[in-house]
């Protein structure tokens, strides 16, 4: 949880006891893959939106790799299910409503249990995002497309190829099936519609969207007409023979269509806060709707680049099998509307801030999550239902730790307060004053008792919890406490801010065990006495450091993992690999480390050896944590979500 960062390492060596005891050989990789996917907190922008037959369920593919189910009035989270670390693209759901199927950035295609999220069937891709997926209307049959190709046809049960569509090989935009007509059209990179017969490859029609270029394609249910975007505010709809029959225009460039259960109803995004509707038989423009935002539509690049694979083609929409229901993502909010109505019935925002502090309760029921937009959050950790919310009124929410009864979380926040949060009591937040700069970690002792809090002021507060009231104010660092660890024994470590660059003193300055140094950590008694201390120049300074249970080993993330001995200075080790957070599992045997790419990387403390990844987050992961007994790691991310990981 503690993301500590030492110039020096001031460490009490007889005062901490050899925790480690003999006892019978653990295997340590096969702990670490125990550990799989419990849940993902937080919501991050949609991607694809899909509803189940019956109109009761919303299917919502995020940028990070997550599979979210919400009950579609109320959009209350019912489930999380991960996707092994490829980002999510396209949702669609069996006509039976018993499976759904996500195409994702890798271009696999993968079946899930509607009830459970269980894997049924995957069809590897082949490393280029998926552009199109659809369901035959038996269910029988699912047809994908990737970009640049190939299209395909595979046998639902199986995954087994039955039709391979060769055709062009220029496929960029969008591809969409119609099992109902036979047809498949994709757009090309030079922005034309091809249709191409699902059952042969063979090409039927050339189709143009001049002067424009297509953006976006939707088949009519029934599949007798095929509406194409051109990006310039202008829809255009072919039968399924290629004869145009209409072309409706709307004030600027659209974002998505979307065809009516009737067949014959076309939707798209067309100005601020309205949604243009048209009958498709005639150039006519109805509006029913008024309150649905504004879609936005994104261009269409040369090709879609590794660094950007969170942007897509237009905005996600959907809507209910009965008409009844449209749910559309658009700046940073998931929306259900009623169509008879225009009333917004459900909002939930997505796009989340970064994450900047984990914590996990007593017996992982409990996560709390901070963020640099100053919220703090507590999810269940099981069911990822978001059960209370505080919003600092100040920037960002630092760190917060869970007290060991799980009733009251302290939270470090840039307003130069602390605060104790009673989160399941729905009375006021207190806080505490006494601090003259941005408060930067905050930590329980070990019985729960006091608040230890670190500041940039420079100095260690000391609160007692029952009162509220400062008991306690440790030595100043003139360049202020950046974080603070406590052993098993109590000990408290105050390690300071790294000091900025500076010009060499005229003087030689005094040695660190006779004055701290502005990085130096400092160790006091958890009665607020100092301890006698020891010093050693570790070079770890700016990076993320733990220290080991026993307190003879440093383990720091510099260029490399680097292991050192406390006593000698000594490195035990350096093993390849970057990680950006670090956690060590309260046994000792097991080190958890985040990584730039969004994974988390389990580890052997004792030889850096790398034990399992766990994929997933969409961005760097900023911090993870161990719950008590060591079954539950927690990573948060700069995608702003975090994960649960959990094993027997």
């Amino acid at each position: 949880m503690r993301r500590v960062t030492p110039l020096l390492l001031i460490l009490t060596l007889g005062a901490l006891a050899d925790s480690s005891r003999a006892g019978p050989p653990v295997d340590l990789r096969a702990l670490a893959r125990g550990y799989t996917l419990q849940s993902v907190l937080g919501l991050p922008s949609a991607a694809g939106l899909a509803f189940s037959p019956d109109g009761q369920t919303l299917y919502a593919a995020g940028t990070d790799d997550a599979l979210r189910v919400f009950d579609a009035r109320s959009l209350t989270l019912r489930a999380s299910w991960g996707h092994d670390g490829a980002r999510v693209r396209q949702v669609v759901v069996s006509p039976d409503g018993q499976r759904v199927a996500v195409g994702d950035m890798q271009g696999n295609i993968t079946q899930h249990d509607a009830a459970t999220g269980k894997v049924i069937t995957r069809v590897k891709g082949t490393g280029r995002p998926c552009i199109g997926l659809g369901w035959s209307p038996d269910g029988t049959k699912l047809a994908y497309a990737a970009l640049y190709g190939p299209a395909r046809v595979v046998e639902a049960a199986t995954g087994r190829p039955l039709d391979d569509l060769n055709g062009p090989g220029e496929w960029f935009g969008e591809a969409r099936f119609s099992f109902e007509a036979n047809r498949v059209a994709l757009i090309g990179r030079d922005g034309l519609v091809r249709v191409l017969d699902l059952r042969t490859g063979a090409l039927l029609k050339t189709l143009s969207a001049a002067p424009g270029e297509a953006t976006r394609l939707v088949w009519s249910g029934d599949g007798q007409r095929l509406a194409v975007e051109d990006g310039q505010g202008q829809a255009l709809v072919w039968t399924v023979e290629g004869k145009l029959t209409q072309v409706n225009r709307a004030p600027e460039p659209m974002g998505g269509l979307i065809f009516a259960p009737d067949h014959r109803t076309l939707l798209s995004p067309a100005g601020q806060n309205r949604v243009e509707v048209w009958s498709a038989r005639k150039d006519t423009t109805i509006a029913p709707l008024s309150a649905p935002p504004r879609w936005l539509g994104l261009p269409i690049e040369e090709e879609v680049p590794e660094a950007s694979e969170g942007r897509y083609l237009g905005v996600p929409a959907a809507i209910s099998p009965d008409g009844a229901l449209l749910a559309e993502s658009w700046t940073n909010q998931l929306r259900v509307w009623e169509l008879a109505t225009g009333a917004l019935l459900s909002t939930r925002d997505t796009g989340l801030a970064e994450v900047t502090d984990v914590d996990v309760g007593p017996k992982a029921t409990n996560v709390v999550v901070t963020t640099t937009d100053g919220r703090v959050q507590v999810y269940d950790a099981e069911g990822a239902a978001l059960r209370a919310e505080l919003v600092l009124p100040k920037g960002p929410a630092r760190a917060a730790d869970l007290s060991p009864d799980g009733r009251t979380v302290a939270i470090a926040g840039p307003d130069f307060h602390v605060r104790v949060w009673e989160p399941f009591a729905g009375g006021p937040t207190t806080t505490m004053f006494g601090h003259t700069g941005p408060v930067t970690d905050v930590l329980y002792t070990n019985d729960g008792r006091r608040v230890l809090s670190a500041s940039s002021d420079g100095t260690v507060g000391g609160w007692d919890v029952p009162s509220r009231q400062r008991v306690a104010e440790l030595p100043a660092q003139p360049q202020g406490v950046r974080s603070l660890g406590l052993t098993r024994d109590g000990l408290i470590v105050a390690f300071g801010a790294t000091p900025p660059p500076s010009a060499a003193p005229a003087t030689p300055p005094p040695t660190p065990a006779a004055t701290p140094g502005p990085a130096t950590p400092l160790l006091f008694t958890s009665a607020g006495a100092p301890s006698p201390q020891a010093a050693l120049k570790l070079g770890c300074a700016g990076v993320p450091a733990v220290v080991s249970r026993d307190g003879k080993h440093l383990i720091c993330a510099k260029e490399q993992l680097v292991k050192v001995e406390i006593s000698t200075g000594l490195e035990v080790y350096a093993a390849a690999g970057r990680y950006t957070s670090l956690a060590l599992s309260p046994d000792g045997q097991l080190l958890a480390a985040g990584t730039g790419g969004g994974a988390v990387s389990v580890l052997d403390p004792k030889t850096g050896a790398l034990l399992v990844s766990l994929p997933g987050h969409a961005e760097r992961v900023t911090a993870v944590a161990f719950s008590d007994d060591g079954r539950v790691i927690v990573s948060g991310s700069a995608d702003g979500t975090t994960r649960v990981w959990s094993r027997p």
